[in-house]
């Protein structure tokens, strides 16, 4: 829902479409580049929705992740993080490890935490996470899902992960979860 376009009342000739990234025009459309580190970076979270003017250089963007703030242009962004909400699809709890629960974020990963520790969430994939599930036998094995119906897989516990694809047809149709 993103892909809307923003101009710069400050400055009408600059205009901005959000998208995964954020494109920036000086010459009314004719030439188009990025404002800001590109998406896989998370430097600034992907999907951009919205933004807000405050003078010609300082801006606030609102994105999957959070907000961010340029006082330069875009040149340089800060995180605005401060904000304690996450839109969960599932929560799952670990059968291993007593109070610890896992979830997939909506483009914010799967991601697992303690309940003695509920304002800490560790990302331990990236994406859109949606379930997970752990070996009912063995503890070190987890598999999460992201999006497009894609399944990795961890024989380590979750410190790392794998593509899970033995016999699926990558060229099959998916659906988003």
């Amino acid at each position: 829902y993103f892909a809307k376009f923003r101009i710069n009342p400050y400055d009408p000739s600059q205009i901005f479409i959000m998208g995964v990234d954020l494109w920036e025009t000086n010459s009314e459309g004719s030439d188009w580049e990025m404002n800001g580190p590109v998406w896989w970076t998370y430097e600034v979270h992907a999907d951009k929705h919205d933004m807000v003017f405050l003078d010609e250089d300082t801006w606030i963007l609102a994105t999957d992740g959070g907000l961010y703030k340029t006082t330069d242009g875009g040149s340089n962004w800060t995180d605005l993080e401060d904000i304690p909400n996450t839109q969960l699809y599932r929560v799952e709890v670990n059968p291993h490890e007593v109070g610890s629960y896992w979830a997939g974020a909506q483009d914010n990963g799967t991601m697992a935490n303690d309940f003695g520790n509920s304002s800490e969430w560790a990302r331990k994939f990236g994406g859109d996470g949606f379930q997970t599930r752990f070996h009912p036998e063995n503890n070190n094995i987890v598999f999460c899902e992201t999006q497009r119906g894609q399944i990795r897989y961890s024989n380590n516990g979750g410190n790392s992960f794998d593509d899970y694809v033995m016999g699926i047809d990558e060229e099959d149709r998916t659906n988003w979860d």
